[in-house]
């Protein structure tokens, strides 16, 4: 069994979609207080055509989903190491940081990759 050392959450944009819709069949007054009690999130799109009449679409907004991820001890070495610098920095910046900064840039990388944002990390005691 690997032994967790590091917790990281990221958040992923539009992700998730929020409950299901309100039904069409209902009136129009009856649904709008439904979204707001829901607090289900619409955008209007308008889309202009070429003789002058436009269309307008109501499109349903996502909803961030996060993401965990669990690293090993030996990530966590291989983060920390003085031999393993983020690219772009200087090998005597990187032996100037914390081992805690070196773990967050590392995962700054990660959540680069992913397209999402690094929310949290914790790095837990053997």
């Amino acid at each position: 069994m690997v032994d967790v050392k590091v917790s990281a959450i990221f958040i992923i944009q539009g992700s998730v979609l929020p409950a299901e819709p309100p039904c069409s069949k209902k009136g129009k007054k009856k649904r709008k207080k439904e979204e707001k009690k829901n607090e289900i999130l619409y955008r209007q799109e308008i889309i202009h055509l070429q003789n002058k009449k436009s269309i307008v679409i109501n499109l349903r907004e996502a909803i961030p989903a996060k993401q965990s991820l669990h690293l090993s001890t030996d990530a966590y070495n291989t983060m920390i190491s003085v031999d393993n610098p983020v690219e772009g920095m200087k090998v005597y910046e990187w032996k100037k940081l914390t081992p805690n900064k070196r773990v967050k840039y590392h995962l700054q990388v990660i959540a680069e990759s992913l397209n999402a944002k690094l929310e949290s990390f914790t790095v837990l005691e053997d």
